[in-house]
């Protein structure tokens, strides 16, 4: 029996209108020896029927179990995989063509723990409009531990840390490490978290600029687009995650990043989390929220007198209401503010 180059990983729950489709980009792909698992996390739909249909497929193995959160699921799977490399894909989503067989040649060349590539994205939101954009690479990069903190600029300028389904990653290197999903994130952020860890342990990293990912952020369907107190917490574990790889990269002398920046810029996400227009917390809850924040150590910097100087004239005015307290009016700025982002971006595609 020949040795499986590439375990994919898909999660499944309630998706029965996309997951064929998901389903079928998998075992499109070119690569042979490769296995698709598709973990079944106590579906109410018909999901887990459509799973069953795929049985006969040598390349396919079918789980069922409880539900518990794509967390841990994913944790599930990566225990139960038996490729040389693991890819992650979510149930409504797809793999572009030959992204399996394109990857895996140069995990193979350049001996990597980790492989990134680019996505396309289609986003929807409720009133209909549709945002198509990319997320991808510029240039071809390889690097390795020692010169990580040279790219740590380059990867979150171009969103290495935002998604963990736009990689290839060795399994030795994973289960060596322990990594694992945060199974207390339930509403988003818990790819970020794991991000921030695989880049500062990854040996050797390779950077593809071509799209190996579609990936559709729909309205009706993601967990993201409806807000969820879990966000918070998991948000802030983000931050704090960062905050961690920022105080071991810093040192390096080839490291060109600002915390106080990356600081104001979380603030702004917390802020446009919580300018949501079904965010049903009471205004207590909310003043309590952004004094944990206060006194989060991701938040400690941006404190300091004199730090503000850094930001540009938008962001410096978030900050002096944030330190300041001015909570209720720093929320009503934000829903503006959020508002107009969405219009501005809105013109622009037409």
């Amino acid at each position: 029996m020949s040795k499986i180059q590439v375990s994919v990983i898909m999660p499944v729950y309630n998706s029965e209108e996309y997951l064929e489709t998901a389903i079928k980009s998998v075992l499109d792909q070119k690569m042979e020896d490769m296995e698709l698992l598709l973990v079944d996390d106590g579906s109410k739909d018909r999901s887990g029927e459509i799973c069953d249909k795929y049985k006969e497929d040598k390349r396919v193995r079918v789980f069922h179990k409880e539900n518990e959160g794509i967390c841990a699921t994913r944790n599930f799977a990566v225990d139960h995989a038996e490729g040389e490399y693991l890819v992650f894909i979510d149930n409504d989503d797809e793999l572009a063509a030959d992204v399996l067989e394109k990857n895996y040649a140069l995990a193979k060349k350049y001996d990597a723990d980790v492989v990134k590539y680019g996505c396309s994205i289609e986003e929807s939101f409720a009133n209909g409009y549709v945002d198509k954009r990319a997320n991808v690479f510029k240039k071809f990069r390889v690097f390795d531990r020692e010169h990580a903190a040279k790219y740590y600029a380059v990867a979150e300028k171009e969103r290495y840390f935002s998604y963990i389904w736009n990689g290839m990653y060795k399994k030795s290197f994973w289960t060596e490490n322990h990594l694992k999903f945060d199974t207390s994130i339930k509403c988003g952020f818990e790819d970020r978290v794991l991000n921030y860890e695989i880049f500062q342990i990854a040996g050797k990293q390779v950077l593809n600029p071509e799209i190996g990912y579609k990936y559709y952020q729909r309205f009706e369907h993601s967990t993201f687009k409806k807000f969820n107190r879990n966000m918070l917490y998991s948000c802030l574990l983000s931050a704090e995650a960062e905050y961690e790889l920022f105080q071991h990269l810093k040192s390096n002398p080839d490291f060109h990043s600002d915390w106080i920046q990356k600081s104001a810029e979380y603030l702004t996400e917390f802020l446009m989390l919580l300018s949501r227009s079904d965010n049903d917390m009471t205004k207590s809850e909310l003043t309590d929220f952004m004094r944990k924040l206060r006194k989060s150590k991701a938040f400690r910097d941006v404190q300091k007198k004199g730090s503000d100087k850094r930001l540009s004239m938008t962001k410096k005015g978030v900050v002096r209401l944030f330190v300041k307290g001015k909570y209720s009016l720093l929320l009503n700025v934000s829903r503006v503010y959020a508002r107009f982002i969405f219009l501005k971006k809105r013109m622009g595609k037409r």
